[in-house]
Formats: C-alpha cells, sequence, structure tokens
C-alpha cells in the first residue's frame, strides 16, 4: 500500500489530474524545454488534433441530449452535478487532443538531437535478415486495389485507439479509458525521443533503393495518390520519423487493448480482438507495400507497444493504491 502523502494540497491535486493527465504534463514538459534549449517550440492545433477533438464533441453532445432533463431542473444541486459531469468528460479527453496535438510538432522536433539519418544502418539489416528489400519484394503484388486498400488502413493508426477510447467511455468504464490514455501518453512520447536520438526516412525515400523500385510510383485509383500528396507535404517529419513506427506501435497498442478490454459483450468476449485484427494487419502490411518502413521500424514501434502494455497497468494499480492508502 503507498504511504499517505502529507502535504493535502498536493495530494487534492494529484488525486484531480489522475495518472494519464500526470505523465502527460511531465513529457510535454521534457519536451518543451528540449525545444526550448534547441529554438523550436510546439504548436498543438494542427491536422489530426481534431479527430480526438471530434471524439469528445460526440460525448459531450451524447451527454448533453442524454441529461438534459437534469442541466435544465431546477434544483441547483442536480445542475451542479450535471456540469460536474461535464467537466469530467472534459478533463478526460484533455489528454487526447493534448497528444495528438503534440504529434503535430515533429516537423520541428525530429532529428532534433542527432541530425545524420540511421537510413543506412536499416537497409543493411533487411538486407541481413532477408537478402532482399521487402519493399522491393513485395511490388510484384503491386496492383491499384491493394495500394488504395492499404493506404486507407495506414491512414487508421490514430482511428483505432480512438474509437477503442470512445466505446469504452461510451460504457462508462472510465479508469479503463484512462489506462488506454496512459498507454498512448508513453507509446506516443516514447516515439518522439526516440525519433530526435534516431532520425530515419522510409524506404521510398532511400537513394540505393530509387531505381530498384518498379513501378517507381505505386498504381492507384485516387485515395493513395491523395493521401500521398498530403504526407510528402510534410517533408521533415518524412525523412526522420521513421524509428520506430508509430503506426504500427499504435494500432498494435489499439488491437493488444481489444484483447485487455474484450469483455464489452460478455457472452462473445473476444470478438473486439477479431474486429481489431484486420485492420491492424493490414496497416503492418501497409507499411511495407507503400514503402513507408524498414522491418526495424516495424518490429520496435510493436515491441514498444507490447512494453508499454505491461507498464500502463502497473502505473494504474500503483495509483489505484495510492487513492485508497489517501481516501
Amino acid at each position: 500500500m503507498s504511504p499517505p502523502l502529507k502535504n493535502p494540497i498536493l495530494r487534492r491535486v494529484l488525486i484531480v489530474l489522475q495518472p494519464d493527465l500526470i505523465i502527460l504534463l511531465i513529457f510535454t514538459l521534457v519536451l518543451s524545454a528540449l525545444g526550448f534549449v534547441y529554438g523550436h517550440h510546439l504548436h498543438l492545433i494542427e491536422g489530426s488534433v481534431f479527430y480526438a477533438l471530434g471524439s469528445f464533441i460526440v460525448i459531450e453532445l451524447v451527454y448533453f441530449i442524454y441529461r438534459f432533463p437534469r442541466i435544465t431542473h431546477e434544483h441547483p444541486e442536480i445542475r451542479k452535478q450535471a456540469l460536474k459531469n461535464s467537466l469530467t468528460i472534459a478533463r478526460d479527453w484533455i489528454p487526447f487532443v493534448v497528444l495528438i496535438g503534440v504529434y503535430e510538432t515533429l516537423r520541428d522536433y525530429t532529428g532534433l538531437i542527432r541530425t545524420d539519418s540511421i537510413d543506412q544502418y536499416l537497409y543493411r539489416i533487411d538486407l541481413y535478415l532477408f537478402g532482399i528489400e521487402p519493399s522491393v519484394w513485395i511490388q510484384r503484388f503491386a496492383h491499384p486495389f491493394l495500394t488504395d486498400y492499404f493506404a486507407f488502413f495506414y491512414t487508421q493508426y490514430l482511428i483505432l485507439p480512438l474509437i477503442l477510447g470512445l466505446w469504452l467511455y461510451l460504457k462508462n468504464r472510465r479508469e479503463d479509458f484512462q489506462e488506454l490514455s496512459i498507454a498512448m501518453i508513453i507509446v506516443l512520447y516514447s516515439g518522439f525521443i526516440l525519433y530526435c536520438l534516431f532520425p530515419a526516412g522510409p524506404p521510398r525515400h532511400f537513394q540505393p533503393l530509387l531505381s530498384q523500385f518498379d513501378p517507381k510510383v505505386l498504381p492507384s485509383l485516387g485515395f493513395f495518390s491523395w493521401s500521398q500528396q498530403h504526407m510528402d507535404s510534410m517533408t521533415v517529419i518524412i525523412t526522420r520519423s521513421s524509428f520506430p513506427s508509430l503506426h504500427c506501435a499504435l494500432s498494435c497498442t489499439a488491437l493488444l487493448y481489444a484483447y485487455r478490454f474484450g469483455n464489452l459483450w460478455p457472452r462473445h468476449p473476444r470478438t473486439l480482438v477479431w474486429v481489431y485484427l484486420i485492420p491492424v494487419v493490414s496497416l503492418w502490411t501497409a507499411t511495407v507495400y507503400l514503402r513507408h518502413h524498414w522491418i526495424p521500424d516495424i518490429v520496435a514501434g510493436i515491441l514498444l507497444a507490447i512494453c508499454t502494455y505491461f507498464i500502463s497497468p502497473r502505473i494504474r494499480k500503483i495509483f489505484e493504491e495510492y487513492q485508497n492508502g489517501n481516501t
């Protein structure tokens, strides 16, 4: 059992913030300090942050509609409780919104500590393991439908954990939702740190491979061409943020937690794992087919997710013991 905290103000702050927001604040302060030292800054309101923001708005709207009679109730205590619940929802979704917003700042942070790329070492590992670069080998299966199929699932790396988080929240499983949030925070910030330490680009931008790609540009029915153009507009991210693959790390986190929290339907406790399996495996395959990642990137991303999967429940348990010992 955790020893009681003597300072009542600090104790109250820790209990109100909860472990997910505490960890988020610590990591964000570290990242901000790093940016300050190297002359960069965070810019949170961009791009995919609106995925999480949209989920938060949906939750608030559902709550408002469902609890409308209580919100407009004449009794002040009932209205006060309704407002408190609304603020709780906002607090719970702040980590997701901020976390995805921080992801957008990588255009300034990637390669911040180490400026030389490790692409050549990743390429050599692939050749040592397979005798041929996997992104070159798999091009024999290139087809417009497959290209767009894999391109679609490649873009779902944030959607997969967000859908799971949204489902948990609608099921009133707040503690499970917070554990998933902790896992995403650890995965993403660990990835940010590794990006700074080991900048790497994708196979499709590695000069020695360009002559081996046939076709030079993957055939597409339209979706891949559009999504690729969007990715290519973020040049710094593309050339410095391959190791580890956060696409694989986040999708693997979603899959693991679909297994851990797969009892959403008591009669079919593992249904959620099978629902997630095809999108996740398709995303992993897409990283090679679309020439976005080396095999070490994929392995590192999956290992990062697995390590986080074992760390996050322990953080949750420690905090619950602390809460029980201080109430």
